[in-house]
């Protein structure tokens, strides 16, 4: 009885050693964190064609952001909402010796995003980013839902917020 006992709990020693030591499919991999009033860098490469970053935002304002590429060819952009709704996407076209750049202003409110940039083609564009961002909260005192005339709020005209 005692030998049986030490061969089970060995084998399930064993299992939750491999157990704890495989990664589930499901976790997010290779996501990293767009920082808010700060910058990012990193790099296409033909084995890693794609990054994302995560963004929350606590309160809504103007998202400002900056995207220099060196990728050769082209790199697409896409910003998406905690709704997998595209707020804004481009493609930019540039490479190491004449780099891409877009700024963009957006009004967001407050929630999780997603921002994406990656080549969607034959994964030969290849090179290296920066990413910076700013953040403007909007100073107002809405509220929501404020859909229609029966959600409406008052608002306070002549006073400053």
């Amino acid at each position: 009885m005692k030998q049986l006992m030490k061969t089970w709990i060995s084998s399930m020693l064993g299992a939750l050693l491999i157990l704890a030591t495989i990664t589930p499919a499901s976790a997010e991999t290779g996501v990293g964190i767009l920082p808010i009033n700060g910058t990012v860098s990193g790099e296409l490469t033909e084995s890693d064609s794609s990054k994302i970053y995560n963004l929350t935002l606590e309160e809504a304002g103007r998202f400002t952001i900056d995207v220099t590429s060196s990728v050769s060819n082209r790199a697409y952009i896409e910003f998406v909402d905690e709704y997998n709704d595209t707020v804004y996407s481009d493609a930019l076209y540039g490479s190491a010796e004449t780099p891409a750049r877009e700024v963009t202003s957006i009004d967001l409110e407050k929630g999780n995003y997603q921002f994406m940039i990656y080549d969607d083609y034959g994964k030969d564009d290849v090179g290296k980013f920066k990413i910076s961002t700013r953040f403007s909260p909007m100073k107002t005192n809405d509220q929501e839902p404020n859909n229609g005339t029966a959600q409406a709020q008052k608002l306070a005209f002549g006073k400053k917020h």
